[in-house]
């Protein structure tokens, strides 16, 4: 599966605490990362 443009650069910010699941949420909001890509970043349900 191909990722978002974005999808690198937010999981390594999650990973490193500096972005916030509700924060992620947003990006899947506005269209930056799939519904798909918030799980597999966070291993939350969106």
């Amino acid at each position: 599966m191909a990722h978002s443009a974005q999808y690198e650069h937010l999981k390594a910010r999650y990973e490193q605490g500096r972005i916030s699941d509700s924060m992620l949420r947003k990006y899947v909001a506005v269209g930056r990362i799939t519904a798909a890509e918030y799980t597999e970043i966070t291993g939350k349900d969106y």
